[in-house]
């Protein structure tokens, strides 16, 4: 059975991926200040349990793109400000071919202009990302 270790609790990795269910589930409260909350519970868990939502990163790039379009600005934020913390945290590759398969062309936008910030990242990715691009423009053709 795998299990996360803390201060004084072990949590099994069912439990933490029931946890997360819900916490996305919460994403598409109705209540704006509801929406907000599990970002933030996202954006800890991705910092403090990285390994833990290894597993699960492509499900939440998927709602944080579908959060990216909310209305409340607040909410459309925070949902920038995660997607941030995941490309930085994970393949940008893998967050981008998640992207390119379930997203819409604006929120993949949003994702790349977030990819754009890392300048460190780009310089070193440069060809591949290049690459990357000819063949997403592909399937955007062959759509």
């Amino acid at each position: 059975m795998t299990t996360l270790f803390g201060p004084r609790f072990v949590i099994t990795m069912q439990y933490c991926n029931e946890i997360l269910t819900v916490v996305l589930e919460m994403l598409d409260d109705f209540d704006s200040s509801i929406r907000e909350l599990p970002l933030s519970l996202i954006i800890e868990r991705l910092k403090n349990q990285k390994a833990a939502m290894e597993d699960s990163i492509e499900i939440i790039i998927e709602k944080l793109m579908h959060v990216t379009k909310d209305l409340i600005p607040q909410v459309a934020n925070e949902s920038e400000h995660c997607s941030s913390i995941v490309l930085s945290l994970y393949d940008p590759f893998r967050c981008l071919s998640v992207c390119i398969h379930s997203g819409s062309p604006p929120s993949l936008a949003k994702f790349l202009s977030a990819l754009s910030k890392r300048s460190h990242w780009l310089n070193t990715n440069m060809k591949t990302l290049e690459k990357f691009c000819v063949n997403f423009w592909l399937c955007l053709v062959n759509l």
